[in-house]
């Protein structure tokens, strides 16, 4: 028989006895048994385990809508229009109305901008200018008011965001001064013959002529009576 098999068999014989030993050993001093503390020893590995795996699932998660929520369309200013309807003039038919701008905004509750030139007016003209296969679809408003004091003559168009009508256009391209009234830009544009500007206001288009002009800011201090009351 080889050493190592003599004590092997040593140690199995043995074995019994040491096993009792250990015992009262572990008995006396108080010992945990060796197999409890293995048992905890698993138990907080597998914890440990678990929740790793369950912060990087929650992170994958967070992750996965973050993305999702950053490719998504966001939401458009309420200033703007979710459609546009385009209109040539040829479109519209004509409706003389009873009341002046701002007696027809009062009427509607609309928060509608005007020249205040009542008082002193010595012709006022107001329309609205509706699609000519609904006349209940209003397209843009016009008011023509002559001032008696001063002889000018001026047209005021009322168009809300979602409208685009073609006659408007020369106001964009020929308007290429710009000033700053009470926060609003105002494009604006002069000449012996005719003042120009256009600005937006709270949901609506406003564009204004005026026609021989006395100065070159004359325009601009009717879009200011109009913006600052």
């Amino acid at each position: 028989m080889k050493d190592n098999d003599f004590h092997k068999l040593i140690e199995q014989q043995n074995a019994e006895k040491k096993a009792e030993k250990y015992a009262e050993f572990e008995k006396k001093h108080d010992l945990p048994k060796a197999n409890t503390v293995k048992a905890k020893q698993k138990h907080t590995i597998r914890y440990s385990l678990l929740a790793s795996v369950l912060a990087a699932l929650c992170l994958v998660v967070a992750l996965i809508v973050w993305l999702i929520g950053d490719l998504l369309p966001r939401s458009n200013n309420v200033d703007t229009p979710t459609s546009i309807s385009y209109y040539v003039a040829e479109d519209c038919t004509i409706i003389n109305m009873d009341n002046t701008v701002k007696d027809y905004a009062a009427s509607q509750g609309l928060p509608l901008l005007y020249i205040d030139w009542y008082d002193e007016a010595e012709d006022i003209q107001s329309w609205l200018y509706v699609d000519k296969n609904d006349n209940t679809d209003i397209v843009y408003i016009r008011e023509c008011i002559a001032n008696s004091e001063t002889g000018n003559i001026v047209n005021l168009y009322i168009i809300d965001m979602n409208t685009n009508v073609d006659i408007f256009t020369a106001y964009k391209e020929s308007c290429n001064k710009v000033t700053v009234i009470g926060k609003i830009t105002v494009n604006w544009a002069y000449s012996q013959s005719l003042g120009m500007a256009f600005f937006v206001y709270e949901g609506y288009k406003y564009y204004i002529s005026l026609d021989f002009p006395m100065a070159e800011d004359d325009i601009l201090r009717i879009a200011e009576g109009m913006i600052i009351k």
